[in-house]
C-alpha cells in the first residue's frame, strides 16, 4: 500500500490526515484563498478509493457530521483501500448556507452540482468543481454524495444506463441503510453523472434536511451506517452490511409518464394553500388525489394528482404553493436491480 494524495494532503498507509485542498486559481476579490477541507484516512492494505462528499450545495449538511464521526471511528490501521470524506464539498457555500455561492455571475452557474467537470479558468464555483473532479473524483473508485432536499423519505440512488458500471453502483446502494433505493435519472453536470462517463463507480443519495433547522440524529446515524455498509461491502473493513428491505424506485420512465428527476408530477396552474392527502411512504395510485391547493376563503383553486400506479410519495413541499409549482414528489415502484 503506497501513500495516497489528494493536492498537497498525503496520508501515508495506517493514517488518518485532515488538511485543506486549495482550489485551482480559488482566489477572491480581496485576496483569500479558496480552500476545500479534506480528511483520509488510508489503509494499510490494498484496495478502492472510496469518496464522500457532503455540501456539495452548501447549506445541505445532514452528511458533514457523519462524514467526520465516521473518519474517528474507523482505524486506517485495519483498513484496505482509502477513505476520502469532503465535509463541505462548497466551502463558500457552505460558510453562507446556501444552496450555491452568492457572489457567483453569473446566476446560472452558482449551482455546484450542475457544473462538474469544471472549468480551471471559470467562475469560482466552476474552479471549485474542476479541483474536486481533478483531484479528488478521478482519483476515486466510488463517490457517495450526500444531498439533504426538505421534507422528504432517505434515499440511495444507482447510476443507471453505463452497463456493468451500474450493474457495480446498484450494488453498492443496495446495502444502504435507507428503506429507499432510487434509480437515478441523468443530470448533466452532476458528480454521479460526470463521474460515471469516467468509469468511477458513483452514487447520489437524497434525505430530510436543508431548511433552517438542526440536522437529525437518526439521519446522521442513517448516513454513518450507510458509509460503513458500503466499506464492508467493498472489503474495506471487516464485517457483513447490516441492510433493511428495500422499496425500489425511479423517477424517470421512458414511456414519459414521469420524469425530471423529482419533478414528477404535473405543475399546478393556480398557487394558493396547499392540503397534502398523504404522508411520506404513502403507496398510491394513478390519479388518486394528492393534495387540495385552496385559496384563502376556503375554496379549492387546484390539486395534485399521482402520475401513475404503483406510486410512492417521495416528497411533500411547503404549504404556500406558487402557480406553476410541483409541490409534491411521486416515485415509480419498479423491480429490484432494474439497472437499464
Amino acid at each position: 500500500m503506497s501513500a495516497f494524495k489528494v493536492g498537497p494532503i498525503k496520508a501515508e498507509p495506517g493514517k488518518r490526515v485532515c488538511g485543506r485542498l486549495p482550489v485551482e486559481n480559488g482566489v477572491l476579490p480581496d485576496g483569500t484563498k479558496v480552500e476545500i477541507p479534506v480528511i483520509i484516512l488510508n489503509g494499510v492494505k490494498e484496495g478502492p478509493a472510496f469518496t464522500v462528499f457532503a455540501a456539495v450545495h452548501g447549506n445541505e449538511v445532514t452528511g458533514t457530521p457523519a462524514i467526520i464521526n465516521v473518519s474517528k471511528q474507523l482505524n486506517p490501521k485495519l483498513m484496505s483501500g482509502t477513505f476520502i470524506g469532503l465535509p463541505a464539498a462548497n466551502p463558500l457555500a457552505f460558510v453562507t448556507q446556501t444552496r450555491g455561492w452568492v457572489m457567483d455571475e453569473p446566476q446560472a452557474v452558482k449551482n455546484l452540482n450542475r457544473a462538474f467537470p469544471g472549468k480551471a479558468d471559470g467562475t469560482i464555483t466552476e474552479r471549485i468543481a474542476y479541483t474536486i473532479f481533478n483531484e479528488v473524483i478521478l482519483k476515486s473508485t466510488v463517490t457517495l454524495d450526500y444531498h439533504t432536499g426538505g421534507y422528504m423519505v432517505p434515499m440511495v440512488g444507482y447510476r443507471y444506463g453505463f452497463g456493468e458500471l451500474s450493474k457495480k453502483s446498484f450494488e453498492l446502494a443496495d446495502v444502504a441503510a435507507t428503506e429507499l433505493v432510487w434509480k437515478v435519472p441523468m443530470h448533466p453536470g452532476t458528480t454521479h453523472t460526470e463521474g460515471a462517463k469516467r468509469g468511477i463507480i458513483t452514487l447520489d443519495t437524497e434525505t430530510m434536511g436543508g431548511l433552517p433547522m438542526p440536522v437529525r440524529e437518526e439521519h446522521i446515524r442513517l448516513w454513518e451506517k450507510t458509509i460503513t455498509n458500503i466499506m464492508k461491502k467493498l472489503g474495506m473493513i471487516e464485517g457483513k452490511p447490516e441492510v433493511p428491505e428495500h422499496v425500489y424506485f425511479e423517477t424517470e420512465r421512458e414511456a414519459g409518464a414521469i420524469s425530471g428527476g423529482f419533478t414528477t408530477i404535473e405543475p399546478v396552474k393556480n398557487g394558493g394553500f396547499m392540503i397534502p392527502l398523504v404522508n411520506l411512504m404513502d403507496k398510491v395510485s394513478k390519479g388518486q388525489k394528492l393534495a387540495s391547493i385552496i385559496n384563502l376563503y376556503g375554496d379549492e383553486v387546484d390539486a395534485v394528482y399521482s402520475p401513475c400506479d404503483d406510486g410512492i410519495i417521495l416528497s411533500i413541499g411547503g404549504n404556500v404553493v406558487q402557480p406553476g409549482g410541483r409541490p409534491l414528489s411521486v416515485g415509480h415502484m419498479i423491480p429490484k436491480g432494474d439497472i437499464d
